[in-house]
């Protein structure tokens, strides 16, 4: 009797659990998926180890992307590709993006980030020194999809690497990865400017025409930084071959395993709605902050600003540098205010940035101040997204991937359209961005309303179970659950 008492009871106990592990919501609930990562489970050395090889990578992801926008303009012309028309290079970097975001959410789940990791940045090496070697232009069109899917690829799978190795403590070190994206997109334009041609190749002959003189320059430096990149990455590859061999596998996969606790998970059209919001607002978010980075430099060159291209680098810098340093303000004050506080003032902060360039243009100096307010701004607002969100919704590697993906598909409109119109319509850079970030409040404003209200929802059925479960009533059910048992 005394054995069937003891066996009753512990099915209690596990039926009990068994419920309250079906819900992952906010409020008493949602800090279940964030305790901070036992050192037993995963030795602090080789995470910080790793946490270096994912810095230096997030680092080469900011080289790569601020090396597309600081080379736009010379590409055109290297590659005779610069007309009132298009340009193929923005659309084959961000199909790339798409590629990569998708199959690197699939493999970061299934395989080693090391060995992942370590093969996309070989062939990111190759692709730079193809770009130097090869005068064919679908080659090199080949190159720069490589270039994007890489990018995505390796990005991806880093923050799926940081959420498992540092659970309970992602979003503070996903910011201090992206600080070091910051810091690579702020050395780019300076890595690029020595070998930018300065020669009037691109003239503008009114608001809406941007003529070419020359066909394709294959004498261009142009390719240059890529190659210097392509060193860097073979660097980091071996780094991670290294780190691969030194560090036993268990460290990896131990809080990988924890991310699949939630398949039982209720889906239901909240969620869903939230889902939806979650990607509008990302891709939004996605695509302001990499149509601007990209363009700032153009727009200044071919609208009526007429900046040189060296002062476009200069403009760029600074963009990139607000951008960079931001992260670290950001974090200090993750401490004492609520992320969604820090949203909405980034996103106000953005928001009159863009409307002071828009009054002022095409004032210089509003310009160049505009652009510092701008990467102020927007600069922390992708990780505190995800931050905020992983506040009451497990991020797993399917959420990841969405988050991604999103990503992609803003910095895959917004850029295309901005440089499709951009040498024909100057302003409508700033209108297309005056549309993004008034989008992402909208957005934004939906998502939390509907993600209190599921909160709402799961602290009233976590009510109902702790009342179900009090103690006079615990007896009962205890003597009902071992009469069924018998």
């Amino acid at each position: 009797m005394e054995l069937n008492s003891q066996e009753s009871a512990t099915s209690i106990s596990s039926l009990f659990s068994s419920i309250l592990s079906k819900r992952v919501g906010p409020s008493r609930l949602r800090l279940k998926h964030r305790h901070k990562a036992r050192d037993s489970q995963v030795s602090t050395f080789p995470k910080i180890v790793k946490l270096v090889a994912a810095c230096c990578c997030f680092l080469e992801i900011g080289i790569a992307t601020s090396l597309s926008g600081a080379t736009l303009l010379d590409l055109k012309v290297a590659l005779g590709t610069v007309n009132d028309k298009e340009s193929l290079i923005i659309l084959n970097l961000s199909a790339g993006d798409v590629a990569g975001t998708i199959i690197g959410g699939y493999l970061a789940d299934r395989m080693r980030i090391e060995k992942l990791s370590s093969a996309n940045l070989i062939v990111m090496a190759l692709a730079g020194y193809a770009l130097n070697l090869t005068k064919d232009r679908g080659i090199i069109f080949a190159c720069f999809i490589i270039f994007g899917f890489t990018t995505a690829f390796l990005e991806i799978v880093m923050e799926v690497w940081i959420m498992n190795l540092w659970a309970g403590y992602g979003g503070t070190i996903t910011h201090v990865a992206y600080f070091f994206f910051g810091l690579g997109t702020f050395v780019g334009p300076f890595l690029v400017s020595p070998f930018l041609d300065e020669s009037p190749k691109i003239t503008v002959t009114n608001s809406n025409q941007t003529k070419i003189d020359l066909p394709m320059d294959n004498s261009s430096n142009v390719f240059i930084p890529y190659k210097i990149l392509a060193h860097y990455s073979l660097f980091l590859s071996i780094f991670l071959v290294i780190i691969c061999i030194a560090f036993d596998k268990n460290d990896n996969q131990s809080s990988i395993k924890g991310r699949h606790e939630d398949k039982n998970s209720k889906v239901d059209l909240l969620y869903i709605i939230i889902m939806g919001f979650f990607f509008l607002l990302s891709q939004s978010i996605n695509g302001l902050d990499s149509s601007f980075g990209l363009l700032v430099m153009n727009f200044s060159i071919v609208s009526a600003t007429n900046f040189t291209k060296k002062e476009g680098v200069q403009l760029s810098a600074s963009f990139w540098c607000a951008y960079t340093f931001t992260r670290i303000i950001t974090m200090s004050l993750m401490r004492y205010i609520s992320d969604r506080a820090l949203m909405w003032t980034h996103l106000a902060i953005t928001g009159s940035g863009i409307i002071l360039l828009l009054i002022f243009y095409p004032s210089n100096l509003f310009l160049w101040i505009s652009t510092i307010i701008i990467g102020a701004g927007i600069s922390p607002t992708s990780p505190l997204v995800l931050s905020y969100f992983n506040h009451y919704i497990k991020v797993t590697g399917k959420i990841a991937t969405v988050f991604m993906l999103a990503g992609c598909l803003g910095e895959f409109i917004y850029p295309t359209l901005m440089d499709y119109f951009l040498s024909r319509y100057p302003l409508s850079f700033v209108y297309i961005n005056i549309f993004n970030i008034f989008s992402a409040m909208v957005y934004f404003f939906l998502l939390d309303k509907f993600i209190l209200k599921r909160e709402e929802r799961l602290n009233f059925d976590q009510d109902e179970v702790s009342d179900k479960f009090k103690p006079g009533r615990l007896d009962l059910y205890q003597a009902d659950y071992v009469n069924k048992s018998v």
